[in-house]
């Protein structure tokens, strides 16, 4: 017999809480970052005031925890928001978990049960659907091959879909077809007064606001998006500058206006999830030379349509420079994003984002 236990600050669940994933994973594909859970189990996160968590984890008859999960409920939003979801393959454990998240959503009178979602936007949201054998790439969302199964079994049908390209080596230089397109977008938007911009180190709290206030702008409407001050923006992404190579973030400015940005990294893969001595040493190795590079995040104003495109120039060549191959990560399926460079992807990885009515 399987219980579902409600918990808020009592400190055994929270320990449960946080090591059922060393439980399910390897080293190689642990992605759980337990400075990040700790800091929301304990309403400590810069997040944490925009949401309210109902945390869980679930026992079996020898009082072991076998899953976990938490909801995020968001003020005047007819969604709930289920997320932080881990749990071993049994059929009796996952439809708990599941007629659990019902019961409160109706009980609730929300329209809907979205997920997974791990609280917010900005901390990870979307299932990984396959490539599972292969390590997962920096900021990658990964979970266990059985989960799509489990979220559709209960009642969920996926909403969104997404991809991560990944390009082979130096693509701009081995596609003559890709190789005209970049040079002549970004020749077109260079004489028509564009500049694209390196960050710095010295620019960045500069540069920061001014990606805040596009990415405020141009992700309103992506799935799951909520808006977060400036001063909780910059909490999250300073702690994201230590990972960064600033040649590879750029900003382009139309009549002195920022009009776009590119946000790319090393690929750290899982280490910043257990930041021992030796991993803080491969994350600086890798901020001076990578042999892969993940395009996290990219934006374009309204009225500049094919500056994305431009932008891409100088990142990918300064990625041919240092040999290092390139990942597009998490493109929602149907944007103009998910066609650059098509001729170039030698391989895809694929996500969801999943949805159940509730009432």
């Amino acid at each position: 017999m399987f219980r579902a236990i409600s918990f808020d600050h009592e400190s055994r669940q929270i320990k449960d809480f946080i090591d059922l994933p060393k439980t399910l994973y390897s080293k190689k594909y642990m992605t759980a970052n337990e400075t990040i859970e700790r800091q929301l189990l304990l309403g400590k996160h810069p997040l944490s005031k925009y949401f309210k968590l109902k945390k869980h984890v679930v026992y079996d008859e020898a009082d072991n925890p076998v899953a976990r999960f938490i909801l995020t409920e968001y003020k005047n939003d007819e969604n709930l928001y289920f997320g932080f979801f881990e749990s071993i393959d049994d059929d009796g454990v996952a439809k708990l978990v599941f007629d659990t998240v019902l019961a409160y959503a109706k009980k609730h009178k929300y329209k809907k049960i979205v997920g997974p979602l791990n609280a917010s936007f900005w901390l990870g949201y979307r299932l990984k659907i396959d490539n599972f054998n292969k390590r997962s790439y920096f900021l990658e969302p990964y979970n266990k091959p059985y989960y799509l199964r489990l979220f559709q079994d209960n009642g969920y049908k996926v909403s969104d879909r997404y991809t991560s390209d990944f390009f082979s080596r130096n693509p701009i230089h081995e596609s003559k077809r890709n190789k005209t397109k970049f040079v002549k977008n970004y020749a077109k938007f260079s004489s028509a007064g564009y500049t694209i911009n390196n960050v710095s180190p010295a620019t960045f709290n500069k540069s920061l606001r001014e990606i805040y206030e596009m990415f405020s702008e141009l992700y309103s409407n992506f799935p799951t998006y909520k808006p977060i001050d400036w001063v909780d923006f910059k909490k999250l992404f300073d702690n994201l500058k230590p990972l960064l190579d600033f040649k590879l973030v750029k900003i382009a400015y139309y009549d002195n206006r920022p009009v776009g940005f590119v946000v790319a990294f090393p690929n750290h893969y899982n280490l910043i999830s257990n930041l021992t001595p030796i991993n803080k040493l491969r994350i600086a190795l890798k901020r001076i030379r990578s042999k892969s590079h993940v395009i996290m995040y990219m934006g374009v104003r309204r009225g500049h349509e094919g500056l994305g495109r431009a932008m891409m120039k100088p990142i990918i060549k300064q990625m041919y420079l240092q040999v290092s191959s390139v990942i597009g990560a998490l493109i929602h399926e149907g944007t103009p994003t998910s066609e650059y460079m098509k001729e170039a992807v030698n391989d895809k990885y694929h996500y969801a984002l999943l949805e159940r009515i509730a009432e």
